[in-house]
């Protein structure tokens, strides 16, 4: 049934990907350029070979069946390395002319989902092992995820890949059994990008085959937030319930996270060398890819002692992550808009401030109005864009306040003026009235404990 079912994905990739018959295959003088092409970009970053592959790829005499032929037999001996996965990336999402995207792309993409089919295939039950003997073949299958989740929200395929990454995570179980996470250190990373690539695909629906890989409080997250928490169950309960009342709490139209990573100890090579046929390779040699998402994801590493001080020090870092994202969305969404492919600039100074209002609204909105009295108004002016932005235009608001164990939560309720500036904030210890001159210009604040 399996077989049936995988051949059939195979059709329908075909049968979309292509989207019409082969008039003609590349010339041998093309396939000979562009092979050198490649195999430079393989290593390494060229101009020249850059310019000459962009230039075939953009022959209107050919269709992209014929890419797809090429694509095909030049990926059985050559491995998707960084390099490539870099240079298709920008082939295909930066200089994305019409020509690329509707041959080049689909071309490229129907291959490299099949190699991820194939692999399956031929290694089965012993693929982790495998992976882990073979650590270029390990980082080339994690590129090609990396490379077709980007390629499914540019392109109207979403649907047909998401065929391939369930047939793919069906297999999951089987090769996960034999596992001890501690001694592998390619196929944590490669299942955690699958659920990602599997995640995303669905567009907000989240996947039933994904849900019985997590204990109940992760799955209440990705159940209730479209959140994957991929923490190898590194976290501590409390940890996990602090994140999962945190996110209950955040504008949806600002958390559109996909995934929290928390970095594990064996996410990079330390006690054990990693293995390629005959030849040692020094941990020191090798580094992982990142996990990446369509949308956006936090990566925050878990340190390893388990203290209060270690704890509260690796929640400010997760919040930190949280807002820079916060106002990376902020600033994706103002009028300025960005295109894929194009840097978000990130603003520091708001991504601190709402850092610093999730882990303590209290004593960060007092240190600012402090500030400001004392004639430092930068704080005060960030932390009204973090209000403004966690209020979503309503006359109330979250209070944040972590302890090591426990997060308390509390109203603050706000008023504006006709011009829409913030007149008075009032939380549960005190109560702030903010006077502005006639130009509009803050001139005094009126602070009175509660």
């Amino acid at each position: 049934m399996k077989l049936i079912l995988r051949w059939s994905i195979m059709a329908v990739l075909g049968t979309v990907l292509y989207g019409g018959p082969s008039y003609a295959d590349l010339s041998e003088p093309d396939q000979s350029t562009l092979t050198k092409n490649l195999e430079t970009l393989a290593k390494g970053w060229s101009q020249a070979d850059a310019s000459s592959a962009f230039k075939i790829f953009r022959q209107e005499s050919y269709v992209r069946e014929d890419y797809s032929k090429f694509f095909n037999g030049f990926f059985q001996r050559q491995v998707f390395t960084d390099h490539l996965k870099v240079y298709f990336g920008y082939l295909g999402f930066v200089w994305s002319y019409q020509d690329i995207r509707q041959k080049v792309n689909p071309a490229l993409a129907e291959v490299l989902a099949n190699n991820l089919l194939k692999a399956f295939d031929k290694h089965g039950q012993q693929l982790a092992e495998h992976l882990e003997r073979s650590p270029e073949e390990a980082r080339s299958f994690f590129n090609q995820l990396v490379f077709l989740n980007q390629y499914s929200h540019t392109e109207l395929i979403a649907g047909n890949l998401r065929r391939v990454y369930q047939y793919i995570w069906q297999q999951v179980p089987l090769v996960d059994a034999p596992i001890n996470h501690n001694n592998y250190h390619w196929w944590p990373l490669i299942k955690q990008q699958l659920a990602i690539n599997y995640l995303d695909a669905n567009q907000g629906q989240v996947p039933s085959e994904l849900l019985g890989h997590f204990d109940d409080r992760r799955q209440k997250l990705l159940e209730g937030y479209g959140l994957l928490l991929l923490d190898d169950n590194q976290l501590l309960d409390h940890e996990v319930k602090q994140i999962s009342q945190l996110v209950s709490k955040l504008p949806n139209q600002l958390f559109n996270i996909r995934f929290i990573r928390i970095q594990s100890q064996h996410a990079k090579i330390g006690k054990n060398a990693a293995v390629n046929d005959n030849r040692v390779i020094k941990a020191s040699d090798v580094s992982f890819p990142k996990l990446t998402s369509v949308n956006s994801g936090l990566v925050v590493k878990r340190p390893v002692i388990s203290s209060i001080a270690a704890r509260q020090h690796f929640l400010q870092l997760l919040l930190a992550e949280l807002g820079k994202e916060l106002a990376k969305r902020q600033a994706a969404n103002s009028p300025r808009k960005t295109k894929l492919g194009q840097a978000v600039v990130v603003d520091g100074e708001l991504a601190s401030s709402i850092s610093n209002w999730l882990f303590a609204t209290h004593q960060t909105l007092a240190n600012a109005v402090k500030a400001w009295q004392g004639g430092e108004p930068g704080a005060l002016k960030q932390l009204l864009r973090v209000v403004e932005l966690l209020s979503e235009g309503k006359a109330k608001t979250i209070a944040f306040d972590f302890a090591s164990e426990k997060v308390s939560f509390s109203l603050v309720k706000l008023a504006r003026n006709a011009d829409g500036k913030i007149t008075s904030l009032a939380t549960t210890q005190a109560h702030y009235d903010f006077i502005y001159d006639e130009l509009g210009a803050l001139v005094d604040i009126l602070s009175t404990p509660v």
